[in-house]
Protein backbone atom coordinates (compact mmCIF):
# COMPACT_ATOMS: atom_id res chain seq x y z
CA UNK A 1 0.00 0.00 0.00
CA UNK A 2 1.42 3.39 -0.96
CA UNK A 3 0.72 6.66 0.71
CA UNK A 4 0.99 10.17 -0.67
CA UNK A 5 2.44 12.99 1.29
CA UNK A 6 -0.07 15.77 0.73
CA UNK A 7 2.53 18.39 1.64
CA UNK A 8 4.50 17.68 -1.55
CA UNK A 9 1.58 17.81 -3.95
CA UNK A 10 0.83 21.07 -5.77
CA UNK A 11 -2.59 22.57 -5.71
CA UNK A 12 -4.27 23.69 -8.90
CA UNK A 13 -3.62 27.32 -7.97
CA UNK A 14 0.11 26.62 -7.52
CA UNK A 15 0.27 24.80 -10.87
CA UNK A 16 -1.42 27.69 -12.67
CA UNK A 17 0.89 30.17 -10.94
CA UNK A 18 3.95 28.15 -12.00
CA UNK A 19 2.67 27.90 -15.56
CA UNK A 20 1.99 31.64 -15.80
CA UNK A 21 5.44 32.45 -14.36
CA UNK A 22 7.31 30.53 -17.09
CA UNK A 23 7.44 33.34 -19.70
CA UNK A 24 8.63 35.83 -17.09
CA UNK A 25 11.33 33.44 -15.91
CA UNK A 26 12.50 33.04 -19.52
CA UNK A 27 12.74 36.82 -19.99
CA UNK A 28 14.72 37.20 -16.76
CA UNK A 29 17.08 34.41 -17.83
CA UNK A 30 17.57 36.08 -21.24
CA UNK A 31 18.51 39.45 -19.75
CA UNK A 32 20.72 37.81 -17.12
CA UNK A 33 22.64 36.03 -19.88
CA UNK A 34 23.15 39.30 -21.76
CA UNK A 35 24.29 41.02 -18.58
CA UNK A 36 26.81 38.30 -17.71
CA UNK A 37 28.19 38.39 -21.26
CA UNK A 38 28.76 42.14 -21.04
CA UNK A 39 30.39 41.75 -17.63
CA UNK A 40 32.82 39.22 -19.09
CA UNK A 41 33.67 41.65 -21.89
CA UNK A 42 34.23 44.47 -19.38
CA UNK A 43 36.46 42.20 -17.28
CA UNK A 44 38.53 41.41 -20.38
CA UNK A 45 38.75 45.14 -21.12
CA UNK A 46 39.98 45.84 -17.59
CA UNK A 47 42.64 43.17 -18.00
CA UNK A 48 44.04 44.92 -21.09
CA UNK A 49 46.76 47.51 -20.71
CA UNK A 50 46.46 51.02 -22.12
CA UNK A 51 49.23 50.12 -24.60
CA UNK A 52 47.19 47.17 -25.91
CA UNK A 53 44.18 49.41 -26.37
CA UNK A 54 46.28 52.09 -28.09
CA UNK A 55 47.61 49.44 -30.48
CA UNK A 56 43.99 48.77 -31.45
CA UNK A 57 43.32 52.48 -31.84
CA UNK A 58 40.97 52.70 -28.88
CA UNK A 59 40.82 54.44 -25.57
CA UNK A 60 39.43 52.66 -22.53
CA UNK A 61 36.32 54.87 -22.61
CA UNK A 62 35.67 54.13 -26.29
CA UNK A 63 36.02 50.39 -25.72
CA UNK A 64 33.65 50.49 -22.74
CA UNK A 65 31.10 52.47 -24.74
CA UNK A 66 31.28 49.96 -27.57
CA UNK A 67 30.62 47.09 -25.16
CA UNK A 68 27.74 48.80 -23.38
CA UNK A 69 26.17 50.24 -26.54
CA UNK A 70 25.67 46.85 -28.19
CA UNK A 71 21.99 46.42 -28.92
CA UNK A 72 20.07 43.20 -28.59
Amino acid sequence: MSTYNMNTMMTTREMIGSFLALPFQAVVKFFTTIQSSRMEQLDALNAMSDEDLAARGLTRAQAAQAILRCGF
